[in-house]
């Protein structure tokens, strides 16, 4: 008696479990509205700053990295050469006093480009610094030179020449010393630090730099 009424227990049991089973399928799912739906975020693209090789080649200059400055000379056209650029700023330190303002520093450097391109001096900067017979650039044979990083202030004027900027724009100033020499002074800078007068003097052929 007793195990007929547990098996109609259990038979009721799961005719009931099989009623919820089948209502909760056949119950209607609800319709998604589309327009409640966001739209997809879109993750944004990050565009590469384009490098600014020029930016490349001055802090190449600053930490004597070769690799890096060759690299922005190619990717510029070499319209900067990194050599150049080392090379002058290293020049117009030495041959400046600890506290020049910038101009007569870009004095110095304009010098040296306006060898560059006279005939009476080398082609090069490399070549007029290290021009002897007689010694031209008295730094270049100093302890020293050889290695010495110039600072970024240098660097970023020697930059100015290399790009065009001129102090006199006279290209037949070639001379400066603690003397005059050539056909006359140009121009004197006074270093107040040593109390002394730097000329920026003529060629003694001006004829070859007449323009026009």
């Amino acid at each position: 008696m007793k195990n007929k009424t547990l098996f109609k227990t259990l038979a009721a049991m799961c005719i009931m479990a099989a009623l919820v089973i089948s209502t909760s399928f056949a119950r209607p799912s609800r319709a998604i509205d589309a327009a409640s739906v966001p739209e997809p975020t879109a993750v944004p693209t990050a565009t590469p700053e384009p490098i600014d090789w020029r930016e490349v080649m001055v802090n190449a200059v600053c930490h004597a990295d070769n690799h890096g400055g060759l690299e922005a000379e190619y990717a510029l056209g070499g319209a900067i050469k990194y050599d150049d650029l080392y090379l002058l700023a290293k020049i117009i330190t030495w041959e400046c006093g600890p506290n020049w303002e910038d101009w007569g520093i870009m004095a110095i450097g304009e010098v040296v480009l306006n060898r560059v391109a006279s005939p009476e001096f080398p082609d090069t900067i490399r070549e007029v610094l290290y021009q002897t017979d007689p010694m031209q650039y008295q730094p270049v044979w100093e302890d020293g030179w050889e290695d010495y990083i110039p600072s970024e202030r240098y660097v970023r004027l020697a930059l100015r020449l290399l790009e065009g900027e001129r102090i006199f724009n006279d290209p037949s100033i070639v001379f400066q010393a603690l003397f005059p020499q050539g056909t006359g002074i140009a121009c004197t800078y006074h270093d107040y630090d040593l109390n002394n007068d730097t000329y920026f003097c003529w060629a003694y052929n001006p004829e070859y730099y007449a323009v026009g």
